[in-house]
């Protein structure tokens, strides 16, 4: 039997996987993503992963059904969450460049531009999460339009989305 091909992101929460495979003979390939969740979603999707621990926020974005297009009316579920890994909240970092002194609070990031890994990642979905607390959300209009909170800018990686931030070619990121 081949061994399961996990992936995973290399942060503190994934030392559990390293500890099984090291001590207690988990026969596995570690196959890590420091791109994040969403570059896993695609992994997974493609047959490259057997299995991936992600961000919970990132998975169900992935699953959630999209209005239906006259092409495909139907959702295709071609993954499951299948638990909980940590229980603990994960805290986000809103983070900006060093030298940003325009930029001192949440309320100032209305309509700048978010970096963010890729669409539908963790850093995508808890951009979201923020424009919606801090009440940027609207509704489509009766005309069908709306009003996005930020412009997106999709960067692959932590390294990309350090570089714009202090460039200037983004004003923040989640992560």
């Amino acid at each position: 039997m081949a061994p399961l091909r996990i992936g995973f992101v290399p942060e503190h929460f994934s030392t559990p996987v390293y500890f099984a495979q090291k001590h207690f003979s988990l026969q596995a390939i570690l196959i890590p993503f420091p791109s994040g969740t969403g570059h896993m979603v695609t992994s997974i999707r493609a047959g490259e992963l057997d299995l991936a621990i992600g961000l919970t926020e990132g998975w169900v974005a992935a699953l959630a059904p999209l209005p239906p297009t006259p092409s495909s009316s139907t959702h295709n579920y071609d993954f499951k969450i299948i638990g909980t890994f940590v229980q603990s909240p994960l805290c986000w970092a809103i983070s900006t460049g060093s030298t940003r002194d325009d930029i001192t609070s949440t309320t100032v990031l209305r309509g700048k531009v978010m970096g963010v890994s890729r669409i539908g990642s963790g850093s995508y979905v808890m951009g979201f999460v923020l424009a919606d607390r801090e009440g940027w959300l609207r509704a489509p209009s009766s005309d069908g339009s709306s009003s996005a909170p930020f412009d997106i800018k999709p960067l692959q990686n932590f390294e990309k989305l350090r570089g714009a931030v202090n460039d200037m070619t983004a004003d923040f990121f989640m992560w």
